[in-house]
């Protein structure tokens, strides 16, 4: 009986430790194909024997995995606004995100950014004490985007640096030519939409709708801002005139002067301030016009004809608030060599 019993203990030992390994196999599996350490080889010996006997349990353990750690990535440029041509230092620091080691010996490569590829310009490796310097002669007439990166390795993550901006553009020349050319569209237009209006009628109702609609605007009011300048606009002029093609070239000439500011905004921050516009690629000196006179044509679109429109609504609403006014309008209205009077 005591025989019995010990090889039935025996044989449960085996069962129990072959069950144990077999898990620590399946573990090490599953381990494995996630990247973690591995378990393998997993015998007993002997596999069977009389009672007293010493059994051996053995297992391969392999662990080649090194913990995934993050970095930081840091930096700046010496001359941020060269002459075309002088060289330009970036510098920076790589450093363990959670020690705030410096990383040494890691290679760095500088980006050029554009609108549909990045450029490798340069490269350099942190010295001892994680800290890099990147060279890099300064293009000509342009806006450039760069960007640094450290590719990463098998103990650190990939990293990459915010954005920095080089600019050689002539500023002013870029900016002055195209206020100049903006001028002079907007006072052309507004020259000929405001013939046969006294200034005295037309005056009040632009500057208001214009400074009404763009303050909604900076709330957040977005189209509706624009479209509520015309209607102001239109509102107001419709104490003059009944007829609502008169309303539409008050909106339009609001929606110009919407046209001239913004433009002059954009064109000012576009070439003293690429980063606030949002700017993520490089762009030459002829790209920056091309730029402007899209954005331009874009205004015309979402200013004029709005606020054109807008003003329309704001003089059929008058009318419907006010109808005795326009009917004493209406029927005192003349023309006379192509000005309108009460």
């Amino acid at each position: 009986m005591n025989k019995l019993t010990s090889k039935l203990a025996l044989l449960g030992l085996i069962v129990i430790g072959l069950v144990h390994f077999s898990s620590f196999a399946v573990a090490s599996a599953d381990a494995g194909a996630l990247g973690g350490p591995t378990l393998e080889g997993a015998k007993v010996s002997l596999e069977k024997g009389p009672g007293g006997s010493i059994f051996t349990y053995e297992v391969i353990f392999t662990d080649d995995v090194v913990e995934n750690w993050s970095v930081s990535l840091s930096w700046g440029v010496d001359n941020p606004e060269p002459a075309a041509g002088e060289t330009i230092t970036f510098k920076g620091y790589l450093r363990t995100s959670e020690e705030n080691l410096g990383l040494a010996g890691k290679g760095l490569t500088l980006y050029k950014l554009l609108l549909d590829d990045n450029i490798e310009v340069t490269s350099s490796t942190t010295d001892e004490n994680g800290y890099f310097t990147l060279l890099l002669d300064a293009p000509s007439s342009g806006i450039f985007c760069y960007r640094a990166r450290f590719p990463g390795d098998n103990y650190y993550e990939m990293s990459e640096s915010s954005k920095l901006y080089v600019t050689t553009l002539n500023k002013p020349l870029v900016f002055g030519v195209y206020a100049v050319g903006l001028f002079a569209l907007v006072g052309v237009v507004m020259f000929l939409l405001s013939k046969g209006i006294a200034m005295a009628h037309y005056l009040k109702p632009v500057l208001l709708g214009f400074v009404l609609g763009f303050l909604l605007m900076q709330f957040g009011a977005g189209f509706i801002g624009i479209l509520a300048a015309g209607g102001i606009a239109g509102y107001l002029f419709a104490r003059e005139t009944p007829k609502w093609t008169n309303h539409l070239r008050i909106g339009c000439m609001t929606g110009f002067i919407f046209l001239l500011v913004v433009g002059l905004i954009i064109a000012y921050f576009l070439t003293w301030a690429p980063d606030a516009l949002g700017l993520d690629y490089s762009v030459t000196q002829t790209e920056v016009y091309e730029i402007l006179f899209r954005q331009t044509i874009s205004s015309l679109v979402n200013y004029v004809m709005m606020v054109g429109i807008g003003a329309v609504m704001g003089g059929m609403l008058r009318k419907l608030l006010k109808p005795g006014e326009q009917r004493l309008i209406g029927s005192g209205e003349t023309t006379s060599s192509g000005v309108e009077q009460r």
